[in-house]
Protein backbone atom coordinates (compact mmCIF):
# COMPACT_ATOMS: atom_id res chain seq x y z
CA UNK A 1 0.00 0.00 0.00
CA UNK A 2 1.45 3.54 -0.94
CA UNK A 3 1.14 6.63 1.08
CA UNK A 4 -0.67 9.31 -0.29
CA UNK A 5 0.86 12.92 -0.08
CA UNK A 6 -1.87 15.48 0.52
CA UNK A 7 -1.15 18.84 -1.11
CA UNK A 8 -2.59 22.06 -0.26
CA UNK A 9 -2.44 24.52 -3.27
CA UNK A 10 -3.66 27.50 -1.11
CA UNK A 11 -6.26 29.74 -2.25
CA UNK A 12 -4.42 31.72 -5.21
CA UNK A 13 -2.99 31.11 -8.42
CA UNK A 14 0.08 29.73 -9.20
CA UNK A 15 2.12 32.30 -7.53
CA UNK A 16 0.79 31.27 -3.90
CA UNK A 17 2.51 27.84 -3.98
CA UNK A 18 4.81 26.79 -1.93
CA UNK A 19 7.68 25.24 -2.27
CA UNK A 20 7.28 22.16 -0.88
CA UNK A 21 3.91 21.82 -2.96
CA UNK A 22 5.75 22.50 -6.25
CA UNK A 23 8.60 19.97 -5.36
CA UNK A 24 5.71 17.53 -5.00
CA UNK A 25 3.65 18.46 -8.13
CA UNK A 26 7.17 17.17 -9.59
CA UNK A 27 7.95 14.49 -8.30
CA UNK A 28 6.82 11.98 -10.83
CA UNK A 29 4.25 10.37 -8.80
CA UNK A 30 0.69 10.32 -10.10
CA UNK A 31 -1.11 13.30 -9.46
CA UNK A 32 -4.52 13.52 -8.48
CA UNK A 33 -6.98 16.88 -8.06
CA UNK A 34 -10.12 17.13 -6.60
CA UNK A 35 -10.96 19.82 -8.94
CA UNK A 36 -8.96 21.52 -12.03
CA UNK A 37 -11.13 24.43 -11.15
CA UNK A 38 -8.68 26.05 -9.39
CA UNK A 39 -5.87 29.17 -10.98
CA UNK A 40 -2.83 27.48 -9.34
CA UNK A 41 -3.39 24.66 -12.27
CA UNK A 42 -2.17 26.62 -14.57
CA UNK A 43 1.12 25.46 -13.05
CA UNK A 44 0.74 22.06 -13.94
CA UNK A 45 -0.26 22.85 -17.38
CA UNK A 46 2.64 25.42 -17.88
CA UNK A 47 4.65 22.48 -16.90
CA UNK A 48 3.21 19.57 -19.24
CA UNK A 49 2.66 17.89 -15.74
CA UNK A 50 0.24 15.54 -15.90
CA UNK A 51 -3.18 15.00 -13.86
CA UNK A 52 -6.32 13.59 -13.06
CA UNK A 53 -8.83 15.54 -11.97
CA UNK A 54 -12.27 14.56 -10.12
CA UNK A 55 -14.50 17.09 -11.40
CA UNK A 56 -16.76 14.04 -13.33
CA UNK A 57 -17.90 12.99 -10.21
CA UNK A 58 -19.33 16.01 -9.17
CA UNK A 59 -21.96 15.58 -12.96
CA UNK A 60 -22.51 11.83 -11.37
CA UNK A 61 -23.05 11.72 -7.74
CA UNK A 62 -25.97 12.77 -6.24
CA UNK A 63 -24.65 14.61 -3.08
CA UNK A 64 -21.48 16.24 -1.96
CA UNK A 65 -21.26 13.75 0.91
CA UNK A 66 -21.56 10.74 -1.74
CA UNK A 67 -19.09 13.20 -4.39
CA UNK A 68 -15.90 13.44 -1.36
CA UNK A 69 -16.51 9.83 0.14
CA UNK A 70 -16.19 8.06 -3.95
CA UNK A 71 -12.70 10.26 -4.12
CA UNK A 72 -11.82 9.34 -0.92
CA UNK A 73 -12.55 5.67 -2.30
CA UNK A 74 -10.85 6.16 -5.50
CA UNK A 75 -7.73 7.30 -4.12
CA UNK A 76 -7.46 4.78 -1.91
CA UNK A 77 -7.56 2.19 -4.39
CA UNK A 78 -4.93 4.27 -6.55
CA UNK A 79 -2.39 3.21 -3.58
CA UNK A 80 -2.51 -0.06 -3.73
CA UNK A 81 -0.58 0.51 -7.26
CA UNK A 82 2.05 3.08 -6.08
CA UNK A 83 2.77 6.40 -4.00
CA UNK A 84 0.21 9.10 -4.87
CA UNK A 85 -0.26 13.10 -5.05
CA UNK A 86 -3.56 14.60 -4.09
CA UNK A 87 -3.73 18.32 -4.16
CA UNK A 88 -6.84 20.32 -2.67
CA UNK A 89 -7.56 24.04 -2.82
CA UNK A 90 -6.53 26.29 0.20
CA UNK A 91 -5.20 24.14 2.99
CA UNK A 92 -5.62 20.38 3.60
CA UNK A 93 -7.63 20.69 6.84
CA UNK A 94 -9.76 23.88 6.39
CA UNK A 95 -13.20 22.69 4.63
CA UNK A 96 -11.97 19.65 2.96
CA UNK A 97 -14.31 16.39 3.64
CA UNK A 98 -12.12 14.50 1.22
CA UNK A 99 -9.06 14.98 3.70
CA UNK A 100 -11.08 14.05 6.28
CA UNK A 101 -12.27 10.67 5.48
CA UNK A 102 -8.48 9.91 3.98
CA UNK A 103 -7.73 10.41 7.66
CA UNK A 104 -10.25 8.00 9.32
CA UNK A 105 -9.74 5.20 6.76
CA UNK A 106 -6.31 4.82 8.45
CA UNK A 107 -4.35 5.10 5.03
CA UNK A 108 -0.43 6.03 5.89
CA UNK A 109 -0.78 10.10 4.39
CA UNK A 110 1.26 13.43 4.35
CA UNK A 111 0.32 16.40 5.20
CA UNK A 112 1.95 19.73 3.10
CA UNK A 113 0.55 22.73 3.98
CA UNK A 114 -1.09 25.62 1.76
CA UNK A 115 -2.49 28.42 2.74
CA UNK A 116 -5.97 28.53 3.35
CA UNK A 117 -8.86 31.17 2.39
CA UNK A 118 -8.96 32.43 5.43
CA UNK A 119 -5.79 34.70 5.23
CA UNK A 120 -7.08 36.41 1.87
CA UNK A 121 -10.39 36.52 3.40
CA UNK A 122 -9.64 38.13 6.06
CA UNK A 123 -7.19 40.61 4.42
CA UNK A 124 -10.03 41.83 1.85
CA UNK A 125 -12.26 42.72 4.68
CA UNK A 126 -9.51 44.51 7.35
CA UNK A 127 -10.56 41.94 9.74
CA UNK A 128 -8.58 40.49 13.09
CA UNK A 129 -10.37 37.44 13.74
CA UNK A 130 -9.14 37.86 17.69
CA UNK A 131 -12.25 38.13 19.21
CA UNK A 132 -13.49 35.34 17.39
CA UNK A 133 -14.40 33.57 13.51
CA UNK A 134 -16.98 31.23 12.80
CA UNK A 135 -16.74 28.87 9.45
CA UNK A 136 -19.54 27.50 7.77
CA UNK A 137 -20.40 25.70 4.73
CA UNK A 138 -22.93 27.67 2.50
CA UNK A 139 -24.13 24.47 0.69
CA UNK A 140 -25.08 22.63 3.85
CA UNK A 141 -26.26 25.19 6.74
CA UNK A 142 -29.46 26.27 8.56
CA UNK A 143 -30.39 29.09 10.50
CA UNK A 144 -29.36 27.42 13.61
CA UNK A 145 -25.47 27.38 12.10
CA UNK A 146 -25.50 31.50 12.48
CA UNK A 147 -24.30 33.24 15.89
CA UNK A 148 -25.25 37.02 15.73
CA UNK A 149 -22.39 37.88 18.29
CA UNK A 150 -19.60 36.07 15.84
CA UNK A 151 -17.83 36.81 12.88
CA UNK A 152 -18.35 34.51 10.42
CA UNK A 153 -17.26 33.23 6.96
CA UNK A 154 -19.62 31.57 4.76
CA UNK A 155 -17.97 29.19 2.35
CA UNK A 156 -19.55 28.00 -1.32
CA UNK A 157 -21.93 30.34 -2.15
CA UNK A 158 -21.66 29.38 -5.63
CA UNK A 159 -25.08 29.46 -7.12
CA UNK A 160 -28.49 31.63 -6.82
CA UNK A 161 -30.05 28.84 -4.44
CA UNK A 162 -27.95 29.36 -1.60
CA UNK A 163 -27.11 33.24 -2.19
CA UNK A 164 -31.09 32.93 -1.26
CA UNK A 165 -31.57 31.08 1.53
CA UNK A 166 -28.47 32.93 3.56
CA UNK A 167 -30.65 36.05 2.62
CA UNK A 168 -33.43 34.72 3.89
CA UNK A 169 -32.39 33.19 7.42
CA UNK A 170 -29.21 36.69 7.72
CA UNK A 171 -32.74 38.79 7.27
CA UNK A 172 -34.53 37.25 9.63
CA UNK A 173 -31.53 37.22 12.25
CA UNK A 174 -29.48 39.99 11.32
CA UNK A 175 -32.03 42.46 9.89
CA UNK A 176 -32.40 42.46 6.21
CA UNK A 177 -30.21 46.09 6.28
CA UNK A 178 -27.12 44.47 8.15
CA UNK A 179 -24.10 44.69 6.12
CA UNK A 180 -21.77 41.92 4.77
CA UNK A 181 -18.99 41.25 2.37
CA UNK A 182 -19.24 39.42 -1.02
CA UNK A 183 -15.87 37.87 -1.80
CA UNK A 184 -15.30 36.88 -4.87
CA UNK A 185 -11.06 35.06 -6.24
CA UNK A 186 -9.94 36.37 -2.39
CA UNK A 187 -6.26 36.36 -2.57
CA UNK A 188 -6.09 36.74 -6.75
CA UNK A 189 -5.35 40.34 -7.47
CA UNK A 190 -6.34 40.62 -11.14
CA UNK A 191 -9.51 38.42 -10.34
CA UNK A 192 -10.76 39.53 -6.83
CA UNK A 193 -13.86 41.19 -6.14
CA UNK A 194 -14.95 42.69 -2.80
CA UNK A 195 -18.45 44.01 -2.39
CA UNK A 196 -20.17 45.47 0.60
CA UNK A 197 -23.80 45.05 0.44
CA UNK A 198 -26.63 44.98 2.75
CA UNK A 199 -28.66 41.59 3.57
CA UNK A 200 -31.82 41.97 1.23
CA UNK A 201 -28.87 42.30 -1.63
CA UNK A 202 -27.75 39.11 -1.23
CA UNK A 203 -28.85 37.46 -4.48
CA UNK A 204 -29.07 40.32 -6.58
CA UNK A 205 -25.03 40.46 -7.10
CA UNK A 206 -24.40 38.62 -10.57
CA UNK A 207 -22.22 35.86 -10.99
CA UNK A 208 -21.23 33.74 -8.33
CA UNK A 209 -18.60 30.90 -8.14
CA UNK A 210 -16.96 28.24 -6.27
CA UNK A 211 -14.51 30.60 -5.42
CA UNK A 212 -17.44 32.95 -3.72
CA UNK A 213 -17.98 33.52 0.29
CA UNK A 214 -19.62 35.67 2.56
CA UNK A 215 -18.00 37.38 5.75
CA UNK A 216 -20.80 38.55 7.81
CA UNK A 217 -19.90 40.70 10.69
CA UNK A 218 -21.83 40.18 13.92
CA UNK A 219 -23.92 42.98 15.17
CA UNK A 220 -23.50 46.02 16.77
CA UNK A 221 -24.03 45.41 20.67
CA UNK A 222 -27.47 46.04 22.04
CA UNK A 223 -28.79 46.20 18.07
CA UNK A 224 -29.90 42.49 18.74
CA UNK A 225 -29.64 39.67 21.00
CA UNK A 226 -29.87 36.46 21.58
CA UNK A 227 -29.92 33.29 24.59
CA UNK A 228 -26.35 33.91 25.61
CA UNK A 229 -27.65 38.03 26.20
CA UNK A 230 -30.48 36.35 28.14
CA UNK A 231 -28.50 34.40 30.29
CA UNK A 232 -25.96 37.80 30.84
CA UNK A 233 -28.58 39.93 31.86
CA UNK A 234 -30.15 37.51 34.46
CA UNK A 235 -26.79 36.73 35.86
CA UNK A 236 -26.18 40.82 35.97
CA UNK A 237 -29.72 41.01 37.68
CA UNK A 238 -28.53 38.73 40.19
CA UNK A 239 -24.87 39.43 40.36
CA UNK A 240 -23.26 41.86 43.32
CA UNK A 241 -24.75 44.94 41.92
CA UNK A 242 -27.60 43.78 40.30
CA UNK A 243 -31.55 44.24 41.23
CA UNK A 244 -32.24 43.46 45.10
CA UNK A 245 -35.25 41.86 44.31
CA UNK A 246 -33.96 39.17 41.84
CA UNK A 247 -30.63 38.72 43.69
CA UNK A 248 -32.87 37.07 46.59
CA UNK A 249 -35.30 34.92 44.79
CA UNK A 250 -35.58 30.96 44.66
CA UNK A 251 -37.45 28.31 43.31
CA UNK A 252 -39.58 28.50 45.73
CA UNK A 253 -40.41 32.09 45.56
CA UNK A 254 -40.83 32.19 41.95
CA UNK A 255 -42.76 29.00 41.25
CA UNK A 256 -46.06 30.54 40.74
CA UNK A 257 -44.39 33.03 37.88
CA UNK A 258 -44.14 29.77 35.54
CA UNK A 259 -47.49 28.90 35.84
CA UNK A 260 -48.69 32.61 35.59
CA UNK A 261 -46.51 33.12 32.34
CA UNK A 262 -47.50 29.61 30.68
CA UNK A 263 -51.01 30.64 31.47
CA UNK A 264 -50.59 34.16 30.43
CA UNK A 265 -48.80 32.81 26.37
CA UNK A 266 -51.74 30.56 26.09
CA UNK A 267 -54.00 33.18 26.60
CA UNK A 268 -52.75 34.85 24.12
CA UNK A 269 -52.29 32.23 21.54
CA UNK A 270 -55.85 31.73 21.95
CA UNK A 271 -56.56 35.13 21.23
CA UNK A 272 -54.65 35.03 17.88
CA UNK A 273 -52.82 37.52 18.98
CA UNK A 274 -49.17 36.87 17.88
CA UNK A 275 -47.20 39.79 18.86
CA UNK A 276 -48.57 39.18 22.87
CA UNK A 277 -47.85 35.81 22.05
CA UNK A 278 -44.30 36.40 21.15
CA UNK A 279 -43.60 38.69 24.09
CA UNK A 280 -45.63 36.21 26.52
CA UNK A 281 -43.48 33.26 25.02
CA UNK A 282 -40.17 35.53 25.98
CA UNK A 283 -41.87 35.98 29.83
CA UNK A 284 -41.75 31.80 29.48
CA UNK A 285 -38.00 31.40 28.70
CA UNK A 286 -36.84 33.74 31.25
CA UNK A 287 -38.66 31.98 33.87
CA UNK A 288 -36.70 28.74 32.67
CA UNK A 289 -33.48 30.43 32.33
CA UNK A 290 -34.08 32.09 35.66
CA UNK A 291 -34.73 28.99 37.15
CA UNK A 292 -31.58 27.16 35.64
CA UNK A 293 -29.28 29.80 36.64
CA UNK A 294 -30.71 29.59 40.63
CA UNK A 295 -30.35 25.53 40.25
CA UNK A 296 -26.68 26.49 38.64
CA UNK A 297 -26.21 28.50 41.30
CA UNK A 298 -26.64 25.41 43.81
CA UNK A 299 -24.77 23.10 42.51
CA UNK A 300 -27.88 21.20 41.05
CA UNK A 301 -28.39 21.29 37.53
CA UNK A 302 -27.46 24.18 34.46
CA UNK A 303 -29.16 24.77 31.81
CA UNK A 304 -26.69 23.17 29.39
CA UNK A 305 -28.43 20.04 31.54
CA UNK A 306 -32.07 20.88 30.82
CA UNK A 307 -31.04 21.23 27.36
CA UNK A 308 -29.70 17.69 26.85
CA UNK A 309 -32.20 15.70 28.93
CA UNK A 310 -34.92 17.40 26.40
CA UNK A 311 -33.33 16.04 23.57
CA UNK A 312 -32.66 13.11 24.70
CA UNK A 313 -35.64 12.09 25.83
CA UNK A 314 -37.05 13.53 22.19
CA UNK A 315 -34.79 11.05 20.67
CA UNK A 316 -35.27 7.95 23.02
CA UNK A 317 -39.11 8.44 22.13
CA UNK A 318 -38.69 8.80 18.59
CA UNK A 319 -36.94 6.14 17.38
CA UNK A 320 -38.19 5.88 13.86
CA UNK A 321 -37.03 9.27 13.34
CA UNK A 322 -33.29 9.15 15.04
CA UNK A 323 -32.78 5.15 14.87
CA UNK A 324 -34.62 1.98 12.73
CA UNK A 325 -37.14 1.57 15.63
CA UNK A 326 -40.71 1.82 14.86
CA UNK A 327 -42.87 5.09 15.96
CA UNK A 328 -44.74 4.36 19.09
CA UNK A 329 -44.69 7.05 21.72
CA UNK A 330 -46.95 5.20 24.00
CA UNK A 331 -45.68 2.17 24.01
CA UNK A 332 -41.81 4.11 24.88
CA UNK A 333 -43.39 5.92 27.51
CA UNK A 334 -45.07 3.28 29.05
CA UNK A 335 -41.99 0.95 29.08
CA UNK A 336 -40.20 4.15 30.87
CA UNK A 337 -43.41 4.28 33.11
CA UNK A 338 -42.72 0.80 34.20
CA UNK A 339 -39.31 1.33 36.04
CA UNK A 340 -41.53 4.19 38.04
CA UNK A 341 -43.95 3.68 40.92
CA UNK A 342 -47.62 4.36 40.38
CA UNK A 343 -46.94 6.92 42.98
CA UNK A 344 -44.01 8.16 41.28
CA UNK A 345 -46.07 8.85 38.43
CA UNK A 346 -49.15 10.07 40.31
CA UNK A 347 -46.80 12.82 42.32
CA UNK A 348 -45.16 13.93 39.38
CA UNK A 349 -48.91 15.70 38.41
CA UNK A 350 -48.97 17.79 41.63
CA UNK A 351 -48.22 20.88 40.27
CA UNK A 352 -50.95 20.72 37.45
CA UNK A 353 -54.22 22.45 37.48
CA UNK A 354 -57.19 20.71 39.46
CA UNK A 355 -59.25 19.39 36.30
CA UNK A 356 -55.74 18.17 33.84
CA UNK A 357 -53.99 16.60 37.10
CA UNK A 358 -57.49 14.23 37.54
CA UNK A 359 -57.89 13.44 34.20
CA UNK A 360 -54.28 12.49 33.71
CA UNK A 361 -54.33 10.57 37.23
CA UNK A 362 -57.39 8.93 35.97
CA UNK A 363 -55.76 8.03 32.78
CA UNK A 364 -52.62 6.58 34.69
CA UNK A 365 -54.45 4.29 37.22
CA UNK A 366 -56.79 2.68 34.01
CA UNK A 367 -53.43 1.90 32.81
CA UNK A 368 -52.85 0.07 35.86
CA UNK A 369 -56.12 -2.01 36.20
CA UNK A 370 -57.12 0.97 38.63
CA UNK A 371 -59.91 3.14 39.35
CA UNK A 372 -60.72 5.94 41.46
CA UNK A 373 -63.84 5.36 43.99
CA UNK A 374 -63.63 9.00 44.11
CA UNK A 375 -64.98 9.11 40.12
CA UNK A 376 -68.32 6.96 40.97
CA UNK A 377 -71.64 6.77 42.97
CA UNK A 378 -73.40 4.02 44.38
CA UNK A 379 -77.31 3.62 43.67
CA UNK A 380 -78.00 4.90 46.77
CA UNK A 381 -76.20 7.90 45.85
CA UNK A 382 -77.30 10.72 44.27
CA UNK A 383 -74.56 12.70 41.25
CA UNK A 384 -76.51 15.61 42.85
CA UNK A 385 -77.22 15.73 46.44
CA UNK A 386 -79.47 17.73 48.05
CA UNK A 387 -76.54 18.51 50.42
CA UNK A 388 -73.79 20.20 48.40
CA UNK A 389 -70.50 19.89 50.33
CA UNK A 390 -67.05 20.11 49.57
CA UNK A 391 -66.17 16.66 48.93
CA UNK A 392 -69.41 16.38 46.97
CA UNK A 393 -68.50 18.83 44.78
CA UNK A 394 -65.25 17.38 44.03
CA UNK A 395 -67.01 13.69 43.14
CA UNK A 396 -69.08 15.05 40.76
CA UNK A 397 -66.25 17.24 39.22
CA UNK A 398 -64.20 13.84 39.13
CA UNK A 399 -66.91 11.68 37.52
CA UNK A 400 -67.68 14.73 34.95
CA UNK A 401 -63.61 14.72 34.34
CA UNK A 402 -63.70 10.55 33.69
CA UNK A 403 -66.55 10.65 31.39
CA UNK A 404 -65.02 13.59 29.38
CA UNK A 405 -62.18 10.96 29.42
CA UNK A 406 -63.90 8.20 28.30
CA UNK A 407 -64.87 10.49 25.29
CA UNK A 408 -61.67 11.85 24.58
CA UNK A 409 -62.24 15.53 26.05
CA UNK A 410 -59.89 17.32 27.50
CA UNK A 411 -61.38 18.62 30.65
CA UNK A 412 -59.56 21.55 31.25
CA UNK A 413 -59.72 23.12 27.64
CA UNK A 414 -63.72 22.35 27.63
CA UNK A 415 -64.06 24.25 30.68
CA UNK A 416 -61.81 27.48 29.64
CA UNK A 417 -63.30 27.33 26.66
CA UNK A 418 -66.48 27.73 28.21
CA UNK A 419 -65.10 30.43 30.23
CA UNK A 420 -64.14 32.58 27.46
CA UNK A 421 -67.27 32.74 25.91
CA UNK A 422 -69.14 33.56 29.04
CA UNK A 423 -66.35 36.56 29.53
CA UNK A 424 -67.48 37.71 25.60
CA UNK A 425 -70.96 37.49 26.26
CA UNK A 426 -70.74 40.04 29.00
CA UNK A 427 -68.69 42.08 26.92
CA UNK A 428 -71.46 42.14 24.36
CA UNK A 429 -73.98 42.81 26.94
CA UNK A 430 -71.82 45.60 28.55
Amino acid sequence: MGKIRIVGLGPMDEKGLTKEAMDVIENGCPNFLRTENHSSVRYFQEKQIPYTSFDSFYETKESFDEIYFSIAQSLMEETKKSDINYFVPGHPLIAEKTVIHLIESGCEYQLINGMSFLEPMLSAVGKDPIDGLKLINGDDFSDLDLDIHTDTIVTQVYNQRIATELKIAIGDMYGDAHELYLISHAGIQEKEKVHKIMAFELDRMGELTHETSIYLPKVAKNQKYSLKDLFEITRQLRGENGCPWDRVQTHESIKANLIEESYEALYALEKGDMMEFEEEMGDVLFQVVFHSEIAGEEGDFTFSDVVSSICEKLIRRHPHVFGEGKADWEAIKMEENNRRTIESRLDHLKGLPALMHGQKALRILKSEGKSSSYAHFSQEESIFSDELTEENLGKILLYWVEKGEEKGIDAESALKELLLRLEEENKESC
